[in-house]
């Protein structure tokens, strides 16, 4: 795959050179990312949405057995979810904090009613947990913004020894910004080291920035870009079947079906991909039960350095 538009690829390359490691490149072709997302489903604790999260089984399955990762930075120091919250609460200070916290994470919570049936409520709900979640922690909202993504997260998804991919493939992870030490140091910091709207990680860049290639400070958060469209698309056609989902009566009538119709299926990327993700979830004790590691697992360890989507 050649690289995507903002992709990372060149930033995983200046940081490969100045740790003197090697790059290697993983294969995301369609049919390797099915793969992943198969192991993915096999082995997570929870039918994570965010569709970066199976190719972290790929890097992890191309890594050796030592890996150094940057990931959960927003966690610690400040991060765009972290921006909508406090914008939002700026723009309108009366809009409950729990409900904006939610809809920082663009996870469905303001779209339950046209998903289930009994959507209305779920929209309460999750209205009433995260406000009650937002109030369980002192201080201001840069301070509960700190507790909530450092503790109410998974932590399979932050603290990276605990990740399942280092887990599947026996792998050591370090996280430099996860590690204890720096947890206790990042709590003690006042709130304006980590965040001010709109610059986050600020104590970050000035521990590190002069360390680092200017490109990489500057830049602007890209995130993994994958083609979801793409893959979707390349999914087999056994994937779709929303049969279980639609046995059990909580999704309004018309949805599943009509997610059947590739048309549909492209105007609702994420809702689908989560859906498919869900269904194999519930469903990994039967159909994918019998999904094989990715070729080439047992000469895991060739590779050295930092493995890159691209």
């Amino acid at each position: 795959m050649t690289d995507f538009p903002a992709g990372e690829r060149r930033f995983a390359r200046e940081v490969a050179q100045g740790c003197g490691a090697e790059l290697c490149d993983v294969d995301l072709s369609a049919r390797r990312y099915e793969e992943a997302h198969d192991i993915f489903v096999l082995n997570h604790n929870t039918p994570v949405i965010d569709y970066p999260v199976p190719p972290k089984y790929a890097l992890a399955e191309a890594s050796r057995s030592f890996v150094i990762t940057g990931e959960g930075g927003d966690n610690f120091f400040g991060g765009p979810k972290n921006a909508r919250v406090t914008y939002g609460h700026h723009r309108d200070p009366s809009l409950p904090l729990g409900w904006l916290y939610a809809l920082a994470h663009e996870r469905f919570a303001a779209k339950l009613g046209w998903i289930f049936r009994n959507g209305d409520a779920l929209t309460e709900y999750v209205r009433s947990y995260c406000e009650n979640l937002v109030a369980s922690y002192p201080g201001s909202l840069l301070r509960k913004l700190f507790y909530l993504n450092s503790l109410e997260k998974p932590a399979s998804m932050i603290f990276a020894q605990s990740y399942f991919p280092s887990r599947l493939y026996g792998l050591t992870i370090r996280h430099p910004l996860a590690a204890l030490k720096v947890y206790r140091e990042a709590f003690r910091l006042p709130d304006h080291k980590k965040f001010v709207y709109p610059k986050s990680k600020i104590v970050l860049t000035e521990l590190y920035g002069e360390q680092l290639p200017e490109s990489i400070v500057r830049r602007r958060k890209s995130g993994t870009q994958l083609p979801l469209p793409y893959y979707l698309e390349n999914f087999s056609k056994a994937k779709f079947d929303f049969s279980a989902l639609e046995a059990t009566g909580f999704f309004r009538p018309k949805l599943l079906p009509a997610l059947s119709d590739p048309k549909v299926r492209s105007e609702r990327m994420m809702l689908t991909y989560a859906l498919v993700t869900l269904s194999q979830w519930l469903d990994r004790g039967k159909g994918v039960a019998s999904v094989r590691a990715f070729p080439g697992h047992a000469g895991r360890g060739e590779h050295s350095g930092v493995g890159v989507v691209a």
